[in-house]
């Protein structure tokens, strides 16, 4: 798993170009025009249309393309007058509907009238997205992926619009966009955070839908995608084509300053919804094909996503469009890795099926993205829910037992030690049985979806009337302790203890086995107001809009990432089992705070909050002691070795390293990390 695409400008071959004909809008040698091909089975006639500028209603120029006689279902014709820069759209005549203007399902750019993203599905029926001819190659030279091993690896999860939407150090006119994210004061920013991998929210083209338009919101997080292989152009200064050019800058200056680029990509449904709702692209192209639909009714769309429609995996022709999607991300944009929302969709084969399916085996084995950095959201809303633990190598996944451990354990929740300490460990009883490492595990507390970490300590419940549904959006499970008063407030004794909490949750995720992953923003205080589904929250509430004690958070998350990478212990490559190491010391030892080892029967004791772990490996050792009580706690350290204290959360800066003596007093619910002197 520690390994990342081999995908240098001078590789001399490329084993991610399919073994078919590619679809989509393809340059012809010499100028000499462009080939358009789509694929439906479902389609009478297929043409393409080209429009003089994006606003345009109607095509200057319609070209019928015909089908191919080896395959009846690919549609192609050569335009011989366009090329880079062209707009254009399919027009697909079938028996159950009228022609309406589709994008390219293969599209790498898409153009349309002003707030056509918010408007496609209100009252104006030319507010229609467009698709435009993209020159695919590019100079990389000089660009190198970073190719971080997972056992270094730290995340942070953003938005590209949010990131910089407000930071004073981004010129006005790149904040919010791609060129924002390359300005040197966020890349300072992430290196001095220790983070080697940024993952952002999705960057393929997306639409707000119907609910949202017609309440005047936009969908700011953009899970709604209508072009698969297109940057958004919301984060880019132009739409015909300088989506591309910047998205590909963003990632060269990222990778320059040793910063992996990794995207969430959502293939389990598209953003155009179902019946109803008219097609954008795929759906009026093949809606047979791509999308599972009822077998008693093929009117009617499965829906395992929470959006109307669910891309059907088992077809040929949507798993290629997938594996070309993921490899030209690859190929054309040299990003390092994905993250798979919902990917319980795409694992799933058949309804109730346990079985993975062909198109995560072929990701997983596919000799370009198997290099990638690859993480699986595994859960959806289909039947049989959570496919956790279950994905193949090289496949890392959310943990979301390890977040709803940590927030358990912290809130003061009985019988949660012993889980807590598996999730330290490395969360074995997930990810050991398939062979793959610690690592599998990409940890967190918070994520885009939730409670800020700063939320999370200050509301006991979810707070989204500015969603406009009525507070019945989001997650009611959200393990949350407000400390005694609901939201804002002066009292400085909840205060404190709020930040308490804070410094505890992050301290966890930093010193735990596994991959941490912070949400932007958190480390500098980040709140929504009690909102825990942001999605239509148009930087309303933004990383950069720091509140006065910011500053101490983000020492904190600094210094816990230096801890971090100094110690071996959390790039482990194998999980701990308590066995004896080459030096004799056992790997890792639970302890009493007497210092006697935990059996067995203490570990389950539902009351019980206070315990240590004690790692030695490779002759690195450390101490990890945990108070989830009300009440201090005296430690025994372990004989032989002089411990030094270098964090504990009951300070409310971390300070420099401290000897330590034989016995260690740890304040109520705080944690302490030793070393040896």
């Amino acid at each position: 798993m520690d390994s990342s695409p081999p995908h240098d400008s001078e590789a001399p071959v490329d084993p991610g170009s399919p073994p078919y004909e590619p679809l989509g809008a393809q340059l012809m040698p010499g100028g000499h025009g462009v080939r358009f091909a789509v694929r439906s089975r479902t389609a009478r006639s297929i043409s393409v249309g080209l429009y003089e500028a994006p606003e345009s209603h109607r095509p200057t120029e319609v070209v019928v393309l015909e089908p191919g006689d080896a395959d009846p279902t690919r549609f192609e014709a050569i335009v011989p007058g366009a090329g880079t820069g062209s707009i254009y759209a399919f027009f697909v005549e079938a028996d159950d509907r009228s022609a309406l203007p589709l994008l390219d399902p293969y599209a790498r750019a898409v153009c349309g009238p002003e707030g056509w993203r918010d408007r496609v599905y209100g009252s104006d029926p030319n507010a229609r997205p467009k698709s435009v001819v993209i020159d695919p190659s590019h100079d990389w030279r000089g660009d190198r992926h970073p190719r971080t091993p997972w056992s270094e690896t730290i995340v942070y999860e953003a938005h590209v619009g949010s990131l910089t939407a407000t930071h004073p150090d981004v010129p006005p006119e790149d904040r919010g966009t791609y060129r924002g994210i390359a300005a040197p004061a966020i890349i300072d920013h992430l290196q001095s955070l220790g983070v080697t991998a940024i993952e952002l929210l999705p960057v393929q083209a997306s639409v707000s839908e119907p609910h949202l338009a017609k309440a005047g919101r936009s969908n700011h997080w953009g899970y709604s995608p209508v072009a698969l292989f297109a940057p958004d152009a919301r984060f880019a200064t132009g739409q015909l084509g300088e989506q591309v050019i910047e998205f590909r800058a963003m990632v060269r200056a990222l990778h320059a300053a040793g910063i992996e680029v990794i995207l969430d990509v959502v293939f389990n449904h598209t953003g155009e919804g179902g019946p109803p709702t008219p097609p954008l692209g795929l759906r009026g192209i093949d809606a047979l094909t791509y999308f599972r639909t009822d077998p008693t009714d093929p009117s009617r769309m499965v829906d395992w996503t929470g959006t109307g429609n669910t891309l059907d995996v088992e077809q040929q022709p949507t798993q290629h469009l997938i594996l070309d999607a993921l490899r030209t991300w690859v190929r054309e944009m040299h990003v390092d890795g994905f993250r798979f929302d919902l990917a319980a969709t795409l694992a799933r084969e058949k309804a109730e099926s346990h079985d993975i399916s062909e198109l995560v085996r072929a990701i997983a084995d596919d000799p370009l993205l198997s290099q990638a950095k690859l993480i699986a959201e595994p859960w959806d809303l289909g039947p049989g829910a959570s496919f956790a633990g279950r994905f193949p190598a090289p496949f890392a996944e959310w943990n979301d037992r390890y977040r709803d451990t940590v927030r358990s354990f912290w809130r003061g929740d009985a019988g949660t030690a012993s889980d807590l300490a598996t999730c330290l460990a490395g969360s074995s009883d997930r990810f050991e049985a398939s062979g793959r490492p610690p690592q599998s595990s990409v940890n967190f507390v918070t994520a885009h979806d939730g409670f800020t970490l700063a939320d999370l300590v200050a509301y006991d419940e979810k707070h989204n009337e500015t969603n406009g549904e009525d507070n019945r959006d989001g997650t009611d499970d959200n393990r949350s302790w407000n400390h005694g008063v609901e939201g804002p407030t002066d009292d400085p004794a909840i205060l404190a203890a709020r930040d308490r909490t804070c410094r505890n949750l992050l301290a966890t995720l930093f010193l735990s086995c596994g991959v941490p992953m912070l949400l932007a923003g958190d480390e500098l205080g980040r709140t929504q107001d009690g909102n825990n589904n942001g999605y239509c929250l148009t930087n309303d509430r933004v990383p950069f809009d720091a509140p006065p004690a910011s500053a101490e958070r983000l020492e904190l998350v600094r210094t816990l990432a230096r801890i971090r990478s100094e110690c071996s212990v959390f790039r482990h490559p194998s999980f701990f089992h308590g066995g004896p190491t080459s030096t004799g010391e056992r790997d890792l030892v639970w302890l009493a705070p007497d210092g006697t080892e935990l059996d067995e029967s203490t570990w389950h004791d539902p009351e019980r909050r206070v315990f240590a772990a004690r790692w030695h490996v490779d002759g690195d050792d450390a101490l990890l002691l945990l108070n989830g009580s009300g009440d201090s706690t005296v430690f025994a350290l372990p004989d032989g070795i002089a411990w030094t204290t270098v964090l504990d959360t009951a300070r409310s800066e971390p300070g420099a390293a401290q000897p330590a003596a034989k016995r260690y007093t740890l304040d109520a619910r705080s944690l302490a990390f030793l070393r040896p002197s």
